[in-house]
Formats: C-alpha cells, structure tokens, sequence
C-alpha cells in the first residue's frame, strides 16, 4: 500500500512527543485516511517504530505479535488522518488589542511560556510540524528544543528566528523611537 505521511493526527489522542527508535506503537484506527484524495480504508493498523511509519496492516494488530514490546492506542472508533503542515505560523504572539504595548512590556520569558502555550493548542489542532517565521530567536529556538526534548508539547517546528522584512513592510518596526527597540 502507498502510504505518505510524516506524522499522524490522532483525533482526540496524539502522540506528540519524540519516542526512542526501537519503540513500537501500534495505532489501531478505525477509519484511516492514509494517503489524501484517496478512498479511506476501516480497521486498520498503523505501525510506527520510534518517529516512522513502518507500515500499515489491514485489521488490528495483536500487540503480543511484538514480544509485549509495543504500545497500543485505541483509535478504533475514530477517523486517522496525517498530520497537518502550517509553514506560516507565529507562535510567541497572537494580534490583539494591546499587540503594540506588548513588544515594550513582555519579556522574552514570557513571550517563550505564552509560545508553549499556543504550540500545545496548535498541536490540539491538527497540526504535527509549524514554520515559525519571524520570533525572537532566544524564544523560539527555546521553544523548539523544549518540544524535541518532550518538555512541552507541541509540534514540530522548523524555527526562521528574527524576521526579514522590507522598508514599510508589516515587520518594519520604524515609527518607535530608536532607545525603545534596544
């Protein structure tokens, strides 16, 4: 069977965190919707040892078929489909009414625990791997290696750093006097 995917997601369950490489995990899906624009297949088995997907078998695997050695998550009565990409995100920060006042009063620190915070709900959401384009680097690079390391959840994220953006542009920051930026 033709099988693309980087990472599933898991509804109501999710495996977000990175697992050893010889780790079984045998997800029992109800409905599987393994290769997008494609017909989705019932009661399926999707084998993942450590972060890849070895393969996926009709029918539910018995664990013990792997020596006791694997995890199972019941998905039977769930639909499984892969993970969803976002390469446009900006997890440190969301647009709001005080946006503005908040690039002078939030630390780096908070701005990296609010950043835990939507990386877990983006997670929650569907979606497996995020390019976070434009976050200060301390934070996000902080961020991205608190998720590799499976201190928070969230998921995995392919961190640009600080933004590059035109004179004028959404990112150009001239207007605030020069002492504040600093």
């Amino acid at each position: 069977m033709r099988f693309i995917v980087t990472a599933l997601l898991l509804l109501a369950t999710s495996v977000p965190y990175a697992q050893p490489d010889g780790q079984i995990t045998l997800v029992h899906a109800g409905t599987l919707l393994a290769v997008p624009g494609e017909a989705v297949s019932g009661e399926q088995t999707v084998v993942i040892r450590g972060n890849r997907i070895e393969r996926v078998a009709e029918g539910f695997l018995d664990p013990a078929q792997f020596d006791g050695q694997a995890t199972t998550i019941d998905l039977s009565d769930k639909f499984v489909l892969p993970g969803l990409m976002d390469m446009h995100v900006h997890l440190l920060f969301e647009l709001n009414r005080d946006t503005r006042t908040e690039a002078l009063t939030m630390t780096t620190s908070m701005e990296t625990l609010r950043g835990a915070r939507f990386a877990h709900l983006t997670l929650a959401a569907g979606f497996t791997t995020v390019r976070d384009l434009g976050g200060h680097p301390e934070a996000i690079y902080a961020l991205r290696k608190a998720v590799q390391e499976r201190w928070v959840p969230g998921p995995r994220i392919i961190a640009a750093g600080s933004a590059i953006a035109a004179t004028g542009g959404h990112g150009d920051v001239d207007g605030y006097k020069s002492e504040l930026l600093d």
